[in-house]
């Protein structure tokens, strides 16, 4: 593997893992107007 894919690889991780936390947020925020509600 050269140092470009290793680059793009690490990329598309970072990206997943920021999806995962926005969804995890927005479940977060959910489940707390629910119970506040």
């Amino acid at each position: 593997m050269s140092v470009i894919d290793i680059f793009y690889e690490g990329r598309r991780d970072l990206q997943e893992v920021r999806q995962i936390r926005r969804r995890k947020a927005e479940g977060s925020q959910s489940r707390g107007r629910r119970c506040l509600r």
